[in-house]
């Protein structure tokens, strides 16, 4: 199969898990809880390894009829790093999200949901997970987004840390 149509393949199974499906319990405003995630974002942080500074901004758009939150991330730069994401229910097994980027290509994720204030989302490969992104919220309008790799399958080593502000709306 071509790698654009696997990449669509993957794209409507998660669209059709996510239609009609609450992401978990509703927030106190009624809305599912990744829509908490909706609107731009302004981050800044570092690389573990080299201590080098990162900025990126996040945009996330709840699609209210699907049930799914669109992620748009892009580093400013000096770095590169540009990532589409969709994640939505994946049924009584929690979370999906798929993410594309021109570094890794295709990657899918999997979450239980929010456990207090985090949400993890993993990659398995070989049935060992192998790469993890936790946002942690931290009051109404802060978040922080950690990415770490793993080679054991057991042990996480962070590769950058990113600390979020929601931009107003204008």
């Amino acid at each position: 199969m071509s790698d654009s149509r696997l990449l669509t393949r993957q794209l409507l199974v998660l669209a059709l898990a996510a239609a009609g499906l609450h992401t978990g319990p509703a927030s106190a405003a009624g809305a599912p809880p990744l829509a908490w995630f909706a609107g731009a974002w302004q981050c800044a942080g570092k690389f573990e390894a080299s201590g080098k500074p990162i900025e990126a901004q996040l945009r996330f758009e709840w699609s209210e009829g699907s049930g799914a939150l669109v992620k748009h991330h892009d580093d400013r730069l000096p770095n590169s790093y540009h990532a589409i994401e969709l994640w939505g229910a994946n049924g009584p097994a929690g979370l999906a999200a798929t993410i594309v980027d021109t570094f890794s290509g295709t990657r899918l994720f999997a979450s239980p949901g929010w456990a207090n204030e985090t949400l993890a989302w993993t990659r398995m490969a070989d049935g060992k997970p192998v790469e993890r992104f936790t946002y942690a919220r931290e009051g109404q309008d802060r978040l922080k987004v950690e990415w770490a790799t793993s080679k054991d399958g057991s042990t996480f080593k962070l590769g950058d840390t990113l600390f979020c502000e929601r931009l107003k709306a204008e």
